[in-house]
Order: C-alpha cells, then sequence, then structure tokens
C-alpha cells in the first residue's frame, strides 16, 4: 500500500473515532441530582455495540479502501495499457507516415527522374525539329529557285506561243474578215432583193389587210345604222374614226359629207354605236385614225 491511501485510511480512522465519541457523549444523559442513584450496567452495552459498529464501519472502509485500491490498480493498469496500446499506435502512424514520406519522396524522386528524362527527349526533339525546319526551308530555297526558273522560261514559252498566236490569229482575223465582206457583200444584195420583193409584197398584204379591217368596221357600223326615212340608195359619206387602242370609240367627224345632214348624222351615230370597234388581225395596220367610205 502506497503512502498516500495509508494517510487517507488513517485521517479516515482519526474522524470515525471522533465521530463515535461525539456519538458518546450525545448518548450520555446529562447527570441529574438524584440521591442515591446507581448507574445503570446499559452504557457498557452502548459501548460494546457501538464498539462493535465501529469495527463493522472500519471493516467495511476497509473493504472501500482494498476496492479502491483495486479499482485504483485497475485504472492505472488500464492506463497504461491504454497508454502502451496509444504508443503503439503512435509508433505505427509514425511508420506509416515515414513509410508515406519515403515513398513522397520516392515518388518525388522519380518525378524528377521522368521530368529530366521529358525535358533531354523534349529537348533532342526540339533540336531534331529545328535540323528538320531547317533542312525544309533549305528544301523549299531550292524549290522556289526552281520554280522561278521553271516559270520564268513557262513565261518565255508562253511570250513565244501568244507571239505566234496573235500572229496567226491576226491572219486568221484578216482572212476571216476578208471572207466575212465577202459574205456581207453578197448577203447584203440578197437582202435587198429579198427586201424589195417582200415590200411589195408587204404593201400589197398591208392594202389588203386594211380594205378587210375598213370592211368589218363597215359592217359592224352598218348593223348598228338606222336608215333615216327618205335615203336613196348609193348615198355616202367619208367618216373619220378616232379610236383607242381596244377599239374604243372617242371621236367622229364627216371629212365628206353626203349632201344630206340627216345622213350624215345617222352614220355617226352608228359609229358611236358600234364602240367599241373590231380589232384587225394584222396589228400592223391599227391605226388610231381611221378612215372610211360608208354607203346607203
Amino acid at each position: 500500500m502506497g503512502i498516500k491511501p495509508f494517510l487517507i485510511s488513517l485521517v479516515l480512522h482519526v474522524i470515525l473515532v471522533g465521530l463515535l465519541a461525539t456519538s458518546l457523549d450525545k448518548r450520555t444523559p446529562t447527570p441529574r441530582p438524584v440521591v442515591a442513584a446507581r448507574p445503570a450496567p446499559e452504557p457498557i452495552q452502548a459501548v460494546a455495540v457501538d464498539a462493535q459498529a465501529l469495527d463493522a464501519e472500519i471493516e467495511k472502509l476497509k473493504k472501500v479502501e482494498r476496492k479502491r485500491v483495486a479499482d485504483e490498480k485497475a485504472r492505472q493498469k488500464r492506463a497504461k495499457r491504454e497508454a502502451e496500446q496509444a504508443q503503439h499506435k503512435r509508433k505505427q502512424e509514425e511508420q506509416r507516415l515515414a513509410k508515406l514520406k519515403k515513398e513522397a519522396e520516392q515518388a518525388k524522386a522519380l518525378r524528377k527522374k521522368e521530368e529530366n528524362k521529358r525535358k533531354a527527349e523534349e529537348k533532342k526533339r526540339k533540336a531534331a525539329e529545328d535540323a528538320e525546319k531547317q533542312r525544309l526551308a533549305d528544301l523549299e530555297k531550292q524549290r522556289q529557285a526552281e520554280q522561278q526558273r521553271i516559270e520564268k522560261l513557262e513565261a518565255e514559252r508562253k511570250a513565244e506561243e501568244k507571239r505566234l498566236q496573235q500572229a496567226e490569229e491576226k491572219r486568221k482575223r484578216e482572212e476571216a474578215e476578208r471572207r466575212l465582206r465577202e459574205q456581207m457583200e453578197q448577203e447584203q444584195r440578197r437582202l435587198e432583193e429579198e427586201q424589195r420583193k417582200a415590200s411589195q409584197a408587204q404593201s400589197r398584204e398591208q392594202l389588203r389587210q386594211l380594205a378587210l379591217y375598213k370592211a368589218e368596221i363597215r359592217n359592224k357600223v352598218e348593223r348598228n345604222w338606222l336608215r333615216p326615212p327618205g335615203t336613196k340608195t348609193g348615198t355616202s359619206c367619208t367618216v373619220l374614226v378616232h379610236q383607242l387602242p381596244g377599239g374604243d370609240v372617242v371621236g367622229v367627224r364627216i371629212t365628206r359629207s353626203s349632201g344630206d345632214a340627216v345622213f350624215d348624222r345617222s352614220v355617226e351615230n352608228a359609229v358611236r354605236k358600234a364602240s367599241p370597234l373590231p380589232a384587225p388581225s394584222d396589228q400592223n395596220v391599227f391605226d388610231r385614225e381611221i378612215e372610211f367610205e360608208f354607203r346607203a
């Protein structure tokens, strides 16, 4: 048993003895002025009982102390075990961290080695690329020089071809122009002859179409004409009609009177009623002013 538990036990014993004495003082009755009173045997019995209680209490305290000591030993043992476990875990953690540190250093060294290797390869690759670029640049200069030489020769060849071609084209053009002039002269003579013949035929056709056109107008006017009473057969007048492209009549005028004012007015009215006038089959004979003779 250690000094501290012993002191605690000693103090507890002193406290118990003090409490027991205090209890005995309280149980002892205050002396009364009774004469001839003899002491009773109860106090002796009480002291014996209290001594037993004290022993029991002391035994109880000893048990408590033994239990406390046992608990303290168990706690210390547990604490020691936990400390050993904690120390073991700490060592394991230190070992793990040391391993990780070593692995990290190895990885760092490996990365540095790889980086150095990569840089060396990159430097080597760049040197090879520079050499290849220089070689390609030299080849490109040679190619450009050769290309310029070829282009110069090609330009000279094309210039010569162009000169010969221009000379040939000039000869052909002059020959073609000569032939063309001859053909144009022949064609001109032929066209003049055809035009002369066509002009004659066209004039005849246009005159015929114009006569037909005037006849159609006259027939429509006759269908809309109301014969005045007393009009003699064969009475006639010449009418000038102003019309729009669609045949709508916009004006009528007698250019040669029949001598009969009533007849002339009837013809004017008939022309206005016949509006719109019929269209010609040949538009070339259409005229905004058309003149025809109307005969009864």
